[in-house]
């Protein structure tokens, strides 16, 4: 089952196109939002946010990038226990993406169980920026998956849409080229390391336009 996304295509730089199409379809599941930097992967998912906010759906969005880097953003996410907000008073990087990552496990186990019987929308911006390789297998393998099983052993559909710019986000699951809006699947990481090449030179042909 999939579900279909309209985009705007709005102008990006004298007058071109940011995306190709008008809509996009995203499978059930995890679908990761693919490109170069600037390559349009942030803009479409807060369109994908902004539709489903306006039909009502059971969406989650969420800027983690933002949330990692701003101490002051995770004190407003609520109720930080005392052994999560002793690594987020230390100046430790680590420490501070493990905070960002336990919030953001903790706040769609939450979301997920206030929307039984609902299909789940949970939208993630940045969702690999700092983290390690081991990481972000565990975030695929282990939050990811148990959140999308969870939802459909209970007969509905979870669509887990982040963008990512690393392989291990990439590989082995669903892509959507930002920009041309077509499926991708990757296989190895020469494959995907040519794919954001050649992003990053369509890129800059549209800009020198």
């Amino acid at each position: 089952m999939n579900k279909l996304f309209s985009l705007k295509t709005e102008p990006y730089i004298k007058g071109q196109k940011i995306f190709a199409k008008k809509t996009v379809h995203i499978h059930e599941g995890l679908t990761v939002l693919v490109g170069c930097n600037g390559s349009g992967k942030t803009s479409m998912l807060k369109q994908m946010h902004k539709q489903l906010k306006a039909e009502n759906a059971a969406v989650m969005y969420y800027d983690y990038a933002k949330v990692r880097e701003s101490k002051d953003t995770l004190l407003q996410c609520g109720d930080i226990p005392t052994a999560q907000f002793a690594s987020w008073v230390s100046d430790s990087e680590g420490e501070q993406i493990v905070v960002a990552v336990s919030l953001l496990a903790r706040n769609i186990g939450t979301f997920v169980r206030d929307h039984v019987g609902e299909d789940i929308y949970i939208l993630v911006d940045a969702i690999d920026s700092g983290l390690s390789i081991d990481n972000i297998d565990c975030v695929k393998r282990l939050l990811f998956a148990t959140i999308i099983s969870d939802v459909q052993s209970k007969g509905n559909q979870a669509y887990v849409i982040v963008t990512a710019n690393s392989y291990e986000m990439a590989a082995g699951v669903q892509c959507v080229e930002a920009s041309t809006c077509e499926e991708k699947i990757f296989s190895s990481y020469s494959e995907y390391r040519q794919f954001i090449l050649l992003s990053a030179a369509k890129k800059e042909n549209r800009d020198a336009d």
